[in-house]
């Protein structure tokens, strides 16, 4: 992973990350293993280093992550999810809760949405 500074190496096998937190370190990304259950991870983009696990409250039962976005402020990052339905979340990664901000039906293979890391299935 590379940002404005030097590479910095993972270790795990993460996919779909987050744009750069406004705190200019963090990042959420998902270990693939755990695609399923909602969980994410969110990473030191400085260092690599797993900072702590959050799990997402709220989402219906059977939804995964379909991808990430953009950080709406500090504590919120954009979250697409579904398995009928692609719907937008925000993610409070201090609490795990959920917000519904926007659904999209089931086009999910025409779908584009700007600056969000998908996960194809």
């Amino acid at each position: 992973m590379t940002g404005g500074g030097k590479p910095v190496r993972l270790d795990g096998v993460f996919i779909m990350f987050s744009e750069l937190a406004p705190d200019g370190r963090t990042v959420v990304a998902v270990e693939f293993d755990e695609l399923k259950p909602g969980r994410l991870t969110l990473l030191d983009a400085r260092t690599g280093r797993p900072l702590r696990k959050v799990s997402m409250r709220g989402l219906p039962p059977g939804d995964r992550i379909d991808g990430t976005g953009i950080w709406l402020n500090r504590d919120e990052v954009t979250v697409v999810a579904g398995s009928r339905e692609l719907v937008a979340y925000a993610l409070d990664v201090t609490t795990g809760r959920t917000r519904r901000l926007a659904s999209y039906g089931n086009e999910r293979r025409s779908l584009t949405l700007p600056r969000v890391s998908w996960a194809f299935r």
